[in-house]
């Protein structure tokens, strides 16, 4: 990788695309969305909402990924069956609510 020198004389780095980043670190689109999933739970439940929120924001970004886990959850209220990218949207609403952004929450559902 080149690099370049800035205007105050530091080195610059070349923009690298997410799919070398990715390579790099063995890491699936996937498997990041796993994690991501995992993280909003926990920071929910730990209160840090705005984290949450954040993490919800980037699995519902991400959007259908090859490899991701599709298969369909059960409500346990209602019985209904939904799918994972229906549960990604509920989880994202819910983290806009706690962090009382109305609005978002009636879009993102």
């Amino acid at each position: 990788m080149a690099s370049q020198i800035s205007d105050d004389g530091m080195e610059l780095e070349d923009v690298r695309d997410a799919g070398s980043i990715l390579a790099e670190f063995n890491a699936s689109p996937a498997s990041i969305k796993k994690e991501l999933r995992s993280a909003a739970a926990q920071l929910s439940t730990h209160g840090l909402m705005y984290s949450a929120k954040w993490s919800a924001e980037q699995v519902v970004g991400l959007g259908v990924v090859e490899g991701d886990d599709t298969t369909i959850i059960t409500e346990k209220a209602t019985n209904d069956p939904l799918t994972a990218q229906e549960q990604d949207a509920i989880t994202l609403a819910k983290c806009y609510f706690d962090v009382r952004e109305y609005r978002r929450v009636a879009h993102a559902l």
